[in-house]
């Protein structure tokens, strides 16, 4: 049987293609809780922590597709909702219906720009024939729908615990510094928790996570260009970066006092 979309991609004009009985609209299904809460954790297993998940509705999902990370493993598919589609057609990179279709992972057809439109239509988005898109910078990025951004950050999150040796790294800086009295640990610890707080108070729109605004719009929406570009990994992976660069600091003040205490000791005897 041909595709109803098809039939009216290339019939504009065909109502009821295939003359299919008209169906009334259905109300949305709300899943029994024991399936939301599984599919919370299956979620919260591909965000990183500090994020709060959001399960999109059936009636917000334009599409799923494989990933593309994932050769070596078995096949993950990820959501892509209508806003996210959005995100993409209108935001800094301003896709065509081509580069939106191959970033679906749809195969190349005939009238397939034609199709993407029309059904994109039914979802309240109009995009208009021969869309000029933005001159992206090559990057592997490009390719990524946010949900396989953010499983990417998680996996990150995870390897960066870890593998990542602050403790190694707060050593070689004490090494290095000829000074240590002049070192303002209380300031450094004051400048990191402030940045905690304001990169957590913002999270902008992404397939998948509770959005949050902050009370300046001006940062909302330099935030929320720059999580665009990135499909969001920018933005959930700055708290990874400032909990280890804390830890350093936090390392350092450890290792100076310890040096100190030494060296009074030995100025005792």
């Amino acid at each position: 049987m041909i595709p109803a979309s098809l039939l009216q991609a290339l019939f504009p004009n065909l109502v009821n293609p295939q003359n299919l009985p008209e169906t009334e609209e259905k109300k949305p299904e709300k899943l029994p809780k024991k399936d939301v809460d599984a599919q919370i954790d299956s979620q919260n297993e591909q965000i990183p922590n500090g994020f709060e998940t959001e399960i999109p509705s059936k009636e917000d999902v334009f599409e799923e597709v494989s990933g593309r990370l994932s050769h070596h493993m078995e096949p993950i598919t990820y959501q892509v909702t209508t806003e996210e589609v959005r995100r993409r057609l209108f935001g800094p990179e301003k896709l065509n219906s081509s580069s939106m279709a191959q970033n679906l992972r749809r195969a190349k057809a005939r009238a397939g720009g034609e199709i993407l439109r029309r059904e994109l239509e039914q979802k309240g988005v109009t995009l208009k024939l021969n869309q000029r898109q933005t001159e992206v910078f090559p990057n592997q990025m490009f390719a990524l729908v946010e949900g396989e951004v953010l499983h990417m950050a998680k996996d990150m999150e995870e390897l960066v615990d870890e593998q990542y040796n602050s403790d190694q790294i707060a050593q070689e800086v004490v090494d290095e510094l000829e000074e240590n009295d002049k070192l303002d640990f209380e300031g450094f610890e004051t400048c990191m928790s402030s940045l905690s707080s304001v990169f957590s108070s913002v999270v902008p729109p992404l397939t998948g996570l509770v959005p949050k605004a902050s009370e300046n719009r001006k940062f909302n929406r330099e935030m929320e260009i720059f999580s665009n570009v990135t499909h969001g990994f920018g933005i959930v992976s700055q708290p990874t970066w400032i909990r280890q660069m804390t830890q350093i600091g936090e390392k350092m003040e450890e290792i100076v006092k310890e040096e100190k205490k030494e060296n009074e000791n030995i100025k005792e005897e």
